[in-house]
């Protein structure tokens, strides 16, 4: 992919360890950097369940921001990797918690509809 936008983000269809080469270039000089971005798919569509949930910014930091686009009412529990439950709730378009406190590391949402159905989104605070 290239782009001229001094903000460019591109999506990654898979996870994986994928190189990167950053070009930048004025009339005098050009230089390149290449560097590797690590993927992790973090979206989960689970037809039982029925729904779409997506994570902005992944790993999050200071804020965990999870999307919705199926727009169904969920509750969801967040654990820590003892297990520990850490947050609880509900939403139905998107949720964004402070995450200021917790540590780094691996967590895992589980979120769940009306009808009971369950579905899994493991999460990565960096």
């Amino acid at each position: 992919m290239i782009s001229n936008d001094l903000k460019g983000t591109h999506t990654y269809n898979e996870s994986g360890t994928f190189e990167v080469s950053y070009i930048t270039s004025n009339d005098c000089h050009s230089d390149t950097t290449y560097f590797q971005v690590e993927s992790m798919i973090t979206s989960i569509i689970d037809t039982q369940l029925n729904a779409n949930l997506s994570v902005l910014q992944h790993p999050f930091d200071a804020a965990l921001q999870v999307n919705n686009s199926s727009n169904t009412d969920l509750v969801y529990s967040i654990f820590d990797v003892k297990g520990k439950v850490i947050a609880t709730g509900n939403f139905k378009e998107e949720i964004i918690l402070s995450t200021a406190h917790w540590s780094k590391g691996y967590y895992v949402m589980q979120v769940e509809n009306k009808e009971g159905k369950k579905g899994v989104l493991k999460l990565i605070k960096g």
